[in-house]
């Protein structure tokens, strides 16, 4: 196993603590448990459309004001900086949420995706995007992210898939590449891969 030359994370769930009590939401939105809330959008009416993104814009901004990083988040993103490895943030969130996690904790990208620009995850449109923008190739490039649609776009793109289980058993159908616990179990992979380079 090569080190990348750089890695797309997803956001919630992976970088920062989920915040948001899905189940709760569909219930309150009448979202079955098979559809995504993006995928739901697309097939409402224009008044529904614009009530439930009402809705999901203030739960998704209330947990951006509410972010938490995971453990380990800080130093893993350090420790890419000083090595070289690039980084991209691709996420189904909006930029104004991205952004205010960003400003609370200080983060930075070389590219952020967010579902403003255009298709999304599991779509492996947005991951090759920012490949080109990076300019890495896809077998250059791990995908981290807790969930199926980042497991999904990352083997539809050809791209190293990183689950973070976090203590979990893996409940979709889509195969990761690798299963880690963490972010500090990731940064210790890291650091094993880095020395065996040298």
């Amino acid at each position: 196993m090569l080190l990348p030359r750089a890695i797309l994370f997803d956001l919630d769930g992976t970088l920062t603590r989920e915040r948001i009590d899905w189940s709760a939401l569909r219930s309150e939105l009448n979202i079955p448990a098979h559809q995504g809330f993006l995928e739901a959008l697309e097939k409402m009416d224009p008044d529904q459309r614009a009530r439930v993104q009402q809705i999901l814009h203030h739960h998704e901004h209330q947990a951006a004001l509410r972010s938490e990083l995971n453990d380990g988040c800080k130093e893993l993103l350090s420790w890419l900086d000083d090595r070289g490895i690039a980084r991209a943030l691709i996420t189904r969130n909006t930029r104004a949420s991205v952004r205010t996690v960003f400003d609370l904790h200080g983060l930075h990208f070389d590219v952020t995706i967010t579902r403003e620009d255009g298709v999304y995850k599991p779509d492996p449109t947005p991951l090759l995007r920012a490949c080109q923008k990076l300019k890495v190739s896809t077998d250059q490039v791990w995908m981290v992210g807790d969930w199926k649609y980042d497991i999904e776009a990352a083997n539809a793109a050809r791209i190293t898939g990183i689950w973070l289980s976090y203590g979990r058993e893996r409940t979709f159908e889509a195969v990761p590449d690798h299963t880690v616990k963490d972010l500090p179990a990731l940064w210790q992979w890291l650091k094993q891969l880095c020395e065996q380079r040298v």
